[in-house]
């Protein structure tokens, strides 16, 4: 199944569940298409995905584009005549070629790499929240399942710090849930981590059991909550339709206690 046709299955999926620990009202603002312009950063780490996994058909239809700025003529005339939509400088093209050697010259990525079906699409129908997707990087008999990240910090602490913030052990879970209920049972679960610049550092985390069990626990139960919302037709934002009460971080410092 290709991307766009994916996408247009109207089902509840890890990203949607990663705006729901915000409130419900932005886990709807996601299901209902809602669009988040993506940073620089997420486009060239799309743009690195694409070149990792699905290489056969993204690098033959790079369209490489000598001008200096994508306005203009030349531009206009450039853009119809290579209507494929993906438009880079030859270095742009030269960095992603690295970027996937350099995943082949480490023993197990290629490995995991090599071994595993890519950009594989679920669909089910779960009885607590309704109907549920997927899409899985790669999905291998002998490995489980594993999503590949960009991250400008290699270093593992940071990577992990940052995985938090943004939420990938949800986004684990919720894909270690995924094969549980179209398979049986709950598969390992690993991140292929990258930084898409020189040197081009590569390595393989393993998704402990317990993180991942753990996780699917809360991503069905956000996955709940929504559904429950949807046929209530309320969807709440951040303060529930409550006041809150402004506080202080803690590193403010004892003298703004207030009595």
């Amino acid at each position: 199944m290709d991307f766009e046709t994916y996408a247009k299955i109207p089902a509840i999926n890890a990203s949607s569940i990663k705006r729901g620990t915000i409130s419900m009202l932005h886990m709807h603002h996601a299901m209902t298409g809602g669009w988040t312009e993506p940073t620089a950063g997420m486009k060239w780490g799309t743009l690195c995905h694409s070149a990792v996994l699905e290489p056969d058909t993204f690098f033959p239809s790079v369209a490489i584009y000598q001008g200096k700025t994508k306005r203009g003529k030349e531009w206009d005339k450039f853009e119809a005549d290579n209507p494929c939509g993906i438009y880079l400088k030859q270095h742009e093209l030269d960095q992603l070629h690295a970027v996937r050697d350099a995943l082949m010259r480490n023993a197990w990525t290629r490995t995991l790499i090599e071994e595993s079906e890519h950009e594989v699409s679920l669909q089910w129908e779960h009885k607590l929240y309704g109907r549920g997707k997927a899409r899985l990087d790669g999905v291998s008999s002998r490995y489980g399942i594993y999503d590949y990240k960009t991250t400008g910090n290699i270093c593992k602490r940071a990577f992990t710090q940052n995985s938090y913030n943004l939420k990938y052990h949800l986004q684990f879970g919720f894909y270690g849930h995924a094969i549980d209920v179209t398979e049986g049972e709950t598969p390992p679960v690993r991140c292929i981590v990258q930084e898409p610049k020189p040197p081009y550092d590569s390595y393989v985390m393993l998704v402990p059991h317990q993180i991942v069990t753990q996780s699917a626990l809360e991503a069905v139960e956000i996955a709940q909550r929504y559904n429950a919302c949807r046929v209530a037709g309320t969807f709440m934002g951040v303060a529930g339709g409550q006041e809150l009460e402004f506080e202080l971080p803690e590193y403010a410092g004892s003298e703004w206690e207030v009595e």
